[in-house]
């Protein structure tokens, strides 16, 4: 069985904590991280062992929003799922070429 490795990355603990719990009893699903902010994320992803296939990122973040994050990933980075409230920013987030907005 093939394991999708995910990354969180939002900068409220709350929203952080329920994305692990709706995650941990997934077959197939191993969580790699937690980041705090889009700073965090990218130097995760940029440290040589990082493995990741799929991070799901926040949209309104202090320093980095979601959407600059996304777009600093380019395009051989991982698959960016969009978690969030906030559903105003999903045309953008779709021309930045991300996999869904939830």
């Amino acid at each position: 069985m093939t394991t999708l490795r995910i990354l969180i990355v939002d900068d409220e603990e709350l929203a952080r904590r329920r994305l692990v719990r709706l995650l941990a009893d997934l077959p197939g699903v191993e969580l790699v991280g937690e980041c705090d902010g889009g700073q965090a994320a990218l130097a995760r992803l940029r440290e040589p062992d990082a493995d990741v296939d799929v991070v799901l990122l926040d949209i309104r973040m202090p320093g980095l929003t979601g959407l600059e994050t996304a777009a600093l990933l380019g395009d051989d980075g991982p698959y960016v799922v969009f978690t969030t409230a906030h559903d105003d920013h999903a045309v953008d987030a779709f021309d930045l070429g991300v996999v869904d907005y939830l």
